[in-house]
């Protein structure tokens, strides 16, 4: 008997590599972008951390033009790092959504020739069934034959 072989298994193969390299170019994307959202949280809390610092040394009766000076510019430097930021993730978020259109089409490539390979071997099945009924049916037959003389 011939053994069940599935002619497009190199194929397959290459596929499932692909999958599994769209699915980690996928991870790193994800992790880079939960990073710059960490950053930006970060840059919102220290913005608002200096605003408030600003806010209270105003209130106090020891008025320093030179400090609230320092205060306004290092608000606007986190203010420009706050704008670029989300400008940083909104290209990751795009990133994300061209390399999951990538990832699924690379699963669905593997998911068809994996159902191909399932119906390939079905048939395989059924004929090699078929031919085991046959050898039966022969080897009753001959017998039935030789009985008969």
């Amino acid at each position: 008997m011939r053994r069940f072989s599935f002619t497009l298994e190199s194929v397959l193969t290459v596929k499932q590599k692909k999958l599994e390299d769209e699915r980690i170019k996928l991870s790193k994307i994800m992790n880079e972008l939960r990073a710059q959202k960490e950053l930006l949280e970060k840059t919102i809390f220290e913005f608002e951390q200096n605003k408030k610092q600003a806010d209270d040394y105003v209130l106090k009766n020891d008025f320093h033009i030179e400090i609230i000076t320092n205060f306004r510019l290092y608000g606007e430097k986190l203010a420009q790092k706050i704008k670029n930021q989300k400008e940083i993730i909104k290209k990751k978020e795009l990133e994300l959504k061209i390399q999951q259109k990538a990832t699924n089409q690379a699963y669905i490539d593997v998911k068809t020739l994996e159902k191909l390979k399932e119906k390939q071997k079905e048939k395989y099945d059924k004929e090699l069934l078929q031919e085991e009924f046959k050898m039966i049916d022969d080897i009753v037959s001959s017998r039935h034959l030789r009985i008969s003389y």
